[in-house]
């Protein structure tokens, strides 16, 4: 147990789950909030900050969505979408609930709008099968930064929780 919210101690993974999560019930936190891994979204390199959260969490999703490594790729000659195990193994749930269509499809369709339509129109047209791409667990160190250990994941978790945190947690 690392931090103390109204007293109580809690692990960096109660606050992922048991607050950040259960607060904003918005999918797009998995792409701002996680465990630093090769295979997790990118960190923002600024900290979260209430009056841009939206946008924050807007950009951190497309952001994650175009990367063909660690968020979605599509092979339309094999009417596949590959997605980043977060998304279509492990907290399904999230994405399947802030869906226009209530499918997974359809979020992810969503923000592919943004990126690329003909792929956006491959997922709600074709209805693709979806697989989930492997999952690279090894930490992502892309930098060592003032006062951080590069060799933990928690030192990067322990950031991000603290990006969440500034838009109005207590820890």
């Amino acid at each position: 147990r690392f931090a103390k919210i109204n007293a109580q101690k809690v692990t960096l993974d109660e606050v992922e789950h048991e607050v950040i999560r259960k607060r904003w019930q918005d999918a797009r936190v998995h792409a701002a909030v996680n465990c630093a891994s090769v295979s997790c979204p990118d960190l923002m390199q600024v900290p979260y900050n209430e009056p841009g959260l939206d946008g924050q969490l807007q950009s951190a999703t497309i952001r994650w969505l175009s990367s063909s490594s660690k968020g979605a790729h599509a092979k339309v000659e094999e009417n596949v979408v590959y997605l980043n195990p977060i998304m279509s193994d492990w907290y399904t749930g999230d994405f399947t609930r802030d869906s226009p269509d209530g499918s997974l499809l359809g979020w992810v369709a969503k923000y592919m709008d943004m990126i690329d339509t003909s792929i956006a129109s491959f997922m709600r047209e074709s209805l693709p099968r979806v697989n989930s791409m492997n999952y690279n667990w090894n930490l992502n160190i892309v930098g060592t930064w003032e006062g951080m250990k590069s060799d933990t994941a928690s030192s990067y978790r322990a950031l991000s929780v603290a990006m969440a945190a500034a838009v109005g947690l207590a820890l």
